[in-house]
Order: C-alpha cells, then sequence, then structure tokens
C-alpha cells in the first residue's frame, strides 16, 4: 500500500514540525517522552534531535573553522533537514509530484536522524579544531554566560505563568495554538488547567536545565582560555547529557505481564485448534503461535489493503491515517478464516467473541467463477450484497481450464512445509479452481511434476489455481524472481569484493622496490 500511496495529506503526515528544532538542545521542552503532559506535534521518539548544547556547539564551531572541507557535511546537514521537515515546506510538493519513490513515505521526519548523524561529524571536527587552537577566545565564555541568563529568566518565567493554570499568559498561549486548540477545547476547566500547568512545569523544567549546562560549558570556556583541560570538560559534558537522556528515555514495560498475557492466548490457541485467524492480537501474534487478521504493521499488500478500505468504507489512500480501521465485521470476512475478535484489557482472562459466521477453510476447491474487468471491478462485485462468495470465485481473466461441476467425490489435503511454502494434494473429478484464502502477492509459485500452474488473484485478494481433472500434488512457494536475480548480483559482487581485497592485500604485503 506504501508503494501506490497516491495521498498528499497521508504523505505529508508525521512530518518534522518546524518547532522541534529546540529539542536539539533542551529535549524536554514539549513534555518528556511517554508522558501525558506531552502538548508536541506527531511522536516524541520520531521529532526529538536532542544532541545537546555542547555538540551543537563544536558543530557551528567545525562549521566555522574547517570552511570549504566541511561544504559536503553541511550541504547534506541541510539537505537531509529540508527533507526531515516534508509538508511544512514548499518543496514537499513538487517532490511529492516529481521525485519518484517519494510519495510512498508516511514519516519524513525519520530523515532527522540522518541529520543528527552529520551534526556528530561536525562536532568532531570542531573539537579537534578546538584542541588545536592555544585557548578559546573571550565570546565563548561571554556566550555560554547569556544562553544561561536567557533560559533561566525563560525557565522562571514560565514556571510563575504556568501556576496560574490556563488564566495565566502560559496558559493562553498554549490554547492559542493551532494543533492543541481541538484537544484543549475538549477539556474541562479543571482537566485544562492541570494540563496546562503540568506542560508548564515540564517546560520550565527544562530550561533550567538547560540554563546549568550553558552555566558548565561556560565555566568549561573559561577554563579552556588557560588550559586545554576546560575543552574536555566540555566534550565530557556533551558525552554524559547524552547518556543521561538516553538512561531516562528508556522504553521499559513489565515483561512478565507481558509474557503472561502471551501464554494466556496460547492457552486458548491449544483448547481451540484450528486453522483461523483472529482480530485483537497484533504483533504478538508470531509469539502466540496464531494469525492475526491485521498484526498492526504498516506493510500492508495493496490487494488486500483496498479490499479492507473499501468493505470498511473509507478511501484505500486513508488507510494509514484511519483508527481504528476496523469499525464493522461483515460475514465476507469469512473468506480471511476470521473467527475469534480476541479483548486482552484483562490479561488474566482475556475474552474471544465468536464470529457469527463460519470461516472459510484455509484451502478449498469452487467449480463456479465469474470475471471481472479490473482488481476494482472484482471488489465491487465480491462487496455488492447477494453475492455467494462461499461458491463462486471472482477471477480477473478467462481461466485455462473451465470450471465444471464435479462428477464424482473430490478430495483435498494440505500441509505447511515452511512459512513460505505449503505442499497440496487434490484429486479433481472436473476442472476447478483451488482457492488458498492467503492473501495474494506477487512471488507466489505453484509447482508439480511435469506443469507449473498460474496462481492468480481469487476474490480481488486471495490466491486462485486454475486446475484440469486429475490428481495433483502441488508446491505452493513465495518465490520472487526478483530475489533470484538479487541472489546472483550478491554473489559476482561478493567475487570481485573479494578480488579487490586479494589484489590489495598482495600489494601491501609484497611491495615493489619503487613503492618502497
Amino acid at each position: 500500500m506504501r508503494g501506490q500511496l497516491r495521498d498528499f495529506k497521508t504523505a505529508g503526515l508525521f512530518s518534522l514540525p518546524p518547532e522541534n528544532f529546540i529539542t536539539l538542545i533542551t529535549p524536554g521542552f514539549f513534555g518528556p517522552l511517554g508522558s501525558a503532559q506531552y502538548w508536541g506535534r506527531w511522536y516524541l521518539w520520531d521529532v526529538c534531535l536532542f544532541v545537546g548544547p555542547a555538540v551543537l556547539f563544536f558543530c557551528f564551531w567545525g562549521w566555522a573553522g574547517a570552511g570549504r572541507r566541511r561544504l559536503p557535511e553541511v550541504g547534506m546537514t541541510v539537505l537531509v533537514g529540508v527533507l526531515a521537515l516534508g509538508q511544512y515546506t514548499p518543496l514537499f510538493r513538487p517532490l511529492f509530484d516529481f521525485l519518484p519513490g517519494y510519495k510512498s513515505f508516511r514519516g519524513t521526519c525519520k530523515f532527522d536522524f540522518f541529520m543528527v548523524v552529520f551534526i556528530a561529524v561536525l562536532a568532531a571536527e570542531g573539537l579537534e579544531g578546538a584542541l588545536r587552537k592555544k585557548k578559546l577566545p573571550a565570546w565563548v565564555f561571554k556566550f555560554w554566560a547569556g544562553a544561561a541568563a536567557l533560559a533561566g529568566l525563560l525557565g522562571g518565567t514560565v514556571w510563575l505563568s504556568a501556576s496560574a493554570g490556563a488564566d495565566g499568559n502560559w496558559g493562553r498561549w498554549m490554547t492559542s495554538i493551532g494543533w492543541l486548540k481541538q484537544t484543549l477545547g475538549a477539556l474541562d476547566q479543571a482537566s485544562l488547567d492541570s494540563f496546562v500547568q503540568g506542560a508548564g512545569i515540564r517546560c520550565a523544567e527544562s530550561l533550567l536545565v538547560l540554563a546549568l549546562t550553558a552555566i558548565v560549558l561556560g565555566l568549561g570556556a573559561f577554563g579552556a582560555r588557560r588550559h586545554k583541560g576546560g575543552i574536555y570538560i566540555m566534550a565530557a559534558l556533551a558525552v554524559l547529557e547524552l547518556f543521561i537522556f538516553v538512561r531516562m528515555n528508556r522504553p521499559l514495560f513489565d515483561e512478565g505481564a507481558h509474557q503472561l498475557n502471551i501464554e494466556r492466548v496460547r492457552d486458548f490457541y491449544r483448547t481451540h485448534p484450528g486453522d483461523y485467524r483472529v482480530l485483537g492480537t497484533g504483533g504478538d501474534a508470531a509469539l502466540e503461535g496464531g494469525r492475526d487478521l491485521w498484526e498492526g504493521q504498516p506493510l500492508i499488500l495493496s490487494r488486500f489493503g483496498h479490499f479492507v478500505a473499501q468493505s470498511q468504507g473509507f478511501a484505500p489512500d486513508e488507510i494509514f491515517r484511519t483508527s481504528p480501521v476496523f469499525k464493522k465485521i461483515e460475514p465476507i470476512y469469512a473468506l480471511e478464516r476470521l473467527k475469534y475478535i480476541f479483548d486482552l484489557g484483562d490479561p488474566v482472562h482475556p475474552k474471544a467473541i465468536p464470529m457469527r459466521f463460519s470461516p472459510l477453510p484455509r484451502v478449498s476447491l469452487f467449480h463456479q467463477a465469474q470475471i471481472a474487468a479490473s482488481p476494482q471491478a472484482a471488489l465491487d462485485d465480491l462487496l455488492r450484497p447477494g453475492f455467494d462468495f462461499r461458491s463462486r470465485l471472482i477471477l480477473e481473466r478467462p481461466p485455462v481450464f473451465l470450471p465444471a461441476e464435479p462428477r464424482a467425490a473430490e478430495s483435498l489435503f494440505y500441509r505447511d512445509v515452511s512459512v513460505d511454502q505449503m505442499e497440496i494434494e487434490a484429486d479433481l473429478s472436473a476442472p476447478g479452481i483451488l482457492l488458498v484464502t492467503d492473501n495474494e502477492g506477487l512471488g507466489w509459485k505453484a509447482k508439480e511434476a511435469g506443469a507449473d500452474w498460474d496462481v492468480e488473484p481469487a476474490d480481488g485478494f486471495l490466491r486462485g489455481i486454475v486446475l484440469p481433472a486429475g490428481r495433483h500434488r502441488l508446491s505452493l512457494s513465495y518465490a520472487p524472481d526478483a530475489f533470484r536475480v538479487g541472489l546472483w548480483i550478491s554473489l559476482v559482487s561478493m567475487m570481485f569484493y573479494i578480488v579487490i581485497l586479494t589484489c590489495l592485500f598482495r600489494r601491501s604485503l609484497f611491495p615493489t622496490p619503487q613503492r618502497k
């Protein structure tokens, strides 16, 4: 679905907000990670740029001192910074329209990671340059003294103003911010006062910590005027504050409670065996030994994504900005073998709500089919009221063998060989269509001794294999041609790499007299 994204609004989600550049020096300005007091845009773990004031100082010092030698790093820092800003720059529209692959992103803020990497390179250059100097100029000490005074003054002002709640200057300013108006407008007065006060205190604390850091950096700069030890103090502080930041923002959870939840779901699967899907276990489905309909993953196959969007009544381009995705569960989800919806609010006693319909088998035979002109037409027919999806399939091209009513009893058996391969044994008394109720994607191939069969879309998003009458033993496997091409490219590249390394090693081991 990402590769076919055409919605400008969806592609612009999770761009780096310009105001978040302040997190380069004070990460808690908008509130701490995982706190209910966070009032910035998007997710802080995506849009926090913190490197620390010391690193940023050395970065600019290296930029100024290196001149043209560091223009590539400076240029890349600016470039990826602009890309990270996404929809907040006028460049986003032409990039979305003309740069191949750019519209498939959602979350251009992640370019900020590369920006921080280039800042680190420039900071290393700045530290080397500072150590080469005999002493730092006087303006460096004055700069940090001024920064400490400004940050302390702002922190104290915000603290005093936030204590007045929504009626103070801080509160009035917060309630006027565009991205907060709707959220704060829905709160009652008591909740609004509490939120404004908490957010203000967290912001003031971060500014006061910045002031304290600037004081230490100022002392280091003052000492560096006479001895290089002051520069080492500044460098040590740069490392220390990064370690403190990481230590305070570790994502922790109760492993015991999480494991208990997984074990309860496993117990349910043991007492309710079968090859079916559920909804509600999310990304833990693989650990629990089950199959979840959605799994909360961003990698959604295009055909399945279109089916979900159309069955839920919204445009496919809105699938990445619609929450919750599943607002109604219709009987058509029997095609996905949906059998239970899990409510995991209580990990000790998880609830499994059975569906009112019975799921289709993993593999089944059909002898009736109709042809649709396109994938969209196939979904339209499938979701049309009254369509009997349990006895009729929808194909997108005329079958090689015309399906016919069975003339005798038929048998069907399958087993999973691995996560990307299964064996199917089918005995057909008349030509038919083998339906595998797993999502269709490019790269699936069906083979048996002496014949290869096409795996084509059935019902718009599932796998169908048209077979003649007779006994078949198929191997259905995921084997895209791109994998094979990539394998050969990797092998040939590795051979060249080994040859080049061998030549370089021989030259260094056996130098000629001229090279000596």
